[in-house]
C-alpha cells in the first residue's frame, strides 16, 4: 500500500506551453549576411550583404523545447516575398506565426566611398 502511494504522488512534467523561435542561421551566413538576424516577437529579417540573384534559402531555427515548426526548419524557400513559419508549443496549446524575410542592404555600400573623402575649399585650387 506505502509503495501505492508513493508512485500516486510522482506526476509527469508539464509538456512546455512555449512557442518561439530563440534562433535562426543559414548555412552560408557568413558570406551572404551582414550579421546576425533581426528576432524579435513575430518577424524575423536577414540582412543579406548583396543580392546574389536567388532569394532561395533554407533557414535553420532554434525553437523553445519541445516546440514544433512549419514550415520545417531547413526547408528551401523563395524568399523573393516574406515567408510565414508557425511554431507549435509542445502541449500543442499554443502557436505563434513569424513572418521571415531576407532583405538586400546593397545601398548600405554605397557610402563607403566617403570614408576617405576630405573637404575642400576653393582657395585649394588656386
Amino acid at each position: 500500500m506505502l509503495l501505492f502511494c508513493l508512485e500516486s504522488c510522482i506526476k509527469e512534467e508539464a509538456l512546455n506551453a512555449e512557442a518561439d523561435i530563440e534562433g535562426a542561421s543559414v548555412a552560408q551566413g557568413d558570406q551572404i549576411l551582414k550579421g546576425e538576424p533581426s528576432i524579435d516577437n513575430n518577424t524575423i529579417v536577414f540582412l543579406l550583404k548583396r543580392f546574389a540573384g536567388s532569394y532561395m534559402q533554407s533557414p535553420e531555427f532554434v525553437l523553445t523545447p519541445g516546440a514544433s515548426i512549419e514550415p520545417k526548419s531547413g526547408t528551401e524557400l523563395n524568399f523573393f516575398e516574406p515567408q510565414k513559419y508557425t511554431v507549435t508549443s509542445e502541449d500543442g496549446a499554443w502557436s505563434k506565426t513569424y513572418t521571415v524575410s531576407f532583405v538586400s542592404d546593397e545601398g548600405a555600400d554605397l557610402y563607403s566611398a566617403f570614408e576617405n573623402a576630405e573637404v575642400v575649399t576653393a582657395s585649394n585650387y588656386t
